[in-house]
């Protein structure tokens, strides 16, 4: 007898997708979130949208007609926009300052105490009240006077008024602009440590004025009587202290490995001493007075392992960070300053410009990944880059969001640039530009992004926001298995878009990938951008049978994705 048979209808199956994650590399990501992307937002979350635009700032010396900056390695602001150039020329708000020619081969660090911005590690600072650079550091140098007929420096001092004074006697010079063994000018300043010595004589206070030719010091031993001229050939060694100067240092004396501002003070931290120093209070160059005051400077020593790798001001306390330790000084005078340390996840080395403050959260890259600090236990907030390593990182801020650039671990030459959404939680990857410095002045974010120098363009510094650049995005999802073993053979996709702009040649292309069939992204359609109206558009796929399935977007012009829907016909479990 011949058996009837049952009609068989696979029943297709959809899958809609209406929010759209960042970035994970992790085997935990969701449906929606992205393997790869380049110059996305999460403004418009759950949507996928594009950045702003960003647009070179300044002009430069290969511009028609010629601008100002050849190829800057450092960027700050602080009320005005600083930049050190690759000749190692200052400048400030577009005026260039003279005095000093800066070392760029150095990793530079900028901080502003009241109306000096401190520029490290050599130890000078930009005084915006007085419009000059000014050197502070310790100094010591020796010159050997010539005869009175001939050219400075030759010396005459004498005692007067319970004041030690020091005369340049000619005239025309001034002390103001005395040259120390380096070519630096305008070494001396009310308020330096100073001493000199030559022969048997040997003087040190600290200078109270200077008028004309006239250095006046107060100094505790006034013996020098009517007054002495230093005659041709005396050697002459002066020496200027701003930090304590250890027995045994000879200079060139150090002085900060890492430093930050906080309650109107200079805090750095000296690796080669493992000792923490703060300024006196509205004094950023002065960390040698102890006088028993609320105002005094401040030192104390550590006895943690490892060096320190980076320091901030946060809330009411100042952070030192060590790779796996930070020092948190509490307190608000040497008199009740206390060290409370904590053996937690600290700042990487070479992350030293990765700390940015957000609404009050602390972000840093440390040595597995970028961390939130609130004072109590870091949270990993990188989790989602699953395996993948980073070095060598710098970050900025808009006040909304962190943005860093850090070089794999696998290739130190390779960079990638990311944005956190710190509203959403959510990872954008960029590009893989490399940027050495960021600033935030006048409600704009500035980046300067670093080029080989074996090619023929040079650093340039960027603006957010502004601008006419038509941005060129892509997005490639995280493969979709539709929560189910059994293979599937994708029909078509539903995709809703509005474009947010209109521009020449705007395009939207959707790829599509079968693993397992397709080698590679396969065009599924292209798409022109000629109108900001909303539409669905259906979009059939060959035949196929797969396991996963994969859909990478790309565009020219902003545009909105703004859902997704996969149809799929459900297969056997083999």
């Amino acid at each position: 007898m011949k058996m009837s048979q049952m009609p068989y209808s696979a029943e297709n199956s959809k899958q809609q997708l209406v929010g759209f994650g960042g970035i994970n590399f992790s085997p935990r990501y969701k449906p929606g979130d992205l393997l790869n992307c380049e110059n996305l937002s999460a403004d418009e979350y759950p949507w996928i949208s594009q950045r702003k635009n960003t647009a070179i700032a300044y002009t430069y010396t290969t511009d028609t007609p010629t601008g100002t900056y050849t190829s800057p390695v450092a960027i700050y602001a602080k009320d005005k926009m600083c930049i050190i150039d690759s000749d190692g020329k200052f400048y400030y708000d577009g005026t260039e300052i003279t005095g000093h020619t800066f070392d760029v081969t150095n990793d530079i660090q900028m901080v502003t105490v009241n109306t000096k911005i401190m520029i490290f590690p050599e130890a000078w600072y930009y005084d915006t009240e007085e419009s000059k650079l000014v050197s502070f550091g310790n100094i010591e140098w020796s010159v050997t006077t010539i005869s009175n007929s001939g050219s400075p420096p030759y010396l005459y001092f004498k005692v007067a008024d319970d004041y030690l004074q020091l005369y340049n006697t000619v005239s025309s010079v001034s002390f103001l602009n005395f040259t120390d063994g380096n070519g630096n000018i305008n070494c001396f300043k009310v308020g330096d440590k100073l001493s000199f010595s030559f022969g048997v004589y040997d003087y040190s206070g600290t200078v109270t004025s200077i008028t004309g030719s006239r250095i006046d010091f107060q100094t505790g031993d006034l013996n020098a009587g009517a007054g002495y001229l230093c005659h041709n050939g005396s050697v002459i060694t002066f020496k200027r202290v701003v930090m304590p100067i250890e027995t045994g240092e000879t200079p060139p004396y150090p002085m900060f490995d890492y430093v930050c501002e906080s309650n109107n003070r200079l805090w750095g931290v000296n690796n080669t001493k493992q000792i923490i120093y703060g300024s006196a209070l509205g004094y950023p160059t002065d960390f040698t007075t102890y006088a028993g005051l609320s105002t005094d400077a401040y030192a104390v020593a550590v006895g943690s392992a490892g060096d320190f790798t980076a320091c901030i001001g946060y809330g009411s306390t100042i952070c030192f960070f060590k790779e796996n330790i930070i020092h948190k000084l509490y307190g608000s005078k040497p008199s009740n300053y206390q060290i409370v340390t904590s053996i937690i996840p600290g700042v990487e080395s070479g992350a030293s410009k990765s700390l940015q403050i957000i609404k009050e959260v602390l972000y840093y890259k440390g040595r597995l990944g970028v961390y939130a600090y609130t004072g109590g236990i870091p949270s990993l907030i990188s989790d989602n880059f699953g395996t993948v390593e980073y070095d060598e990182s710098v970050a900025g801020t808009d006040g909304n969001k962190y943005y860093i650039s850090m070089a794999t671990a696998a290739d130190n030459t390779v960079y990638d640039f990311y944005t956190y959404d710190t509203l959403r939680g959510i990872w954008i990857r960029n590009g893989s530009e490399r940027i050495i410095d960021f600033a935030y002045l006048d409600g704009y974010m500035y980046y300067l992004e670093y080029i080989k120098p074996s090619t023929t363009q040079l650093n340039r510094i960027y603006q957010t926001g502004t601008g006419t650049e038509i941005v060129s995005w892509s997005a490639e999802l995280c493969p979709f298995y539709e929560n189910t073993q059994q293979r599937k053979s994708y029909l078509r996709l539903y995709l809703r878009y509005q474009p947010a702009e209109v521009v020449t040649g705007g395009t939207l292309n959707i790829y599509k990938k079968v693993v397992g069939v397709d080698s590679d992204y396969v065009l599924a359609l292209s798409i022109g951008l000629t109108a900001v109206d909303e539409k669905t558009i259906i979009i059939p796929l060959p035949p196929n049978r797969c396991d996963s399935f994969m859909i990478k977007l790309t565009g020219v012009g902003k545009c909105y994705i703004k859902s997704l829907i996969r149809e799929y016909q459900m297969g056997s479990e083999i």
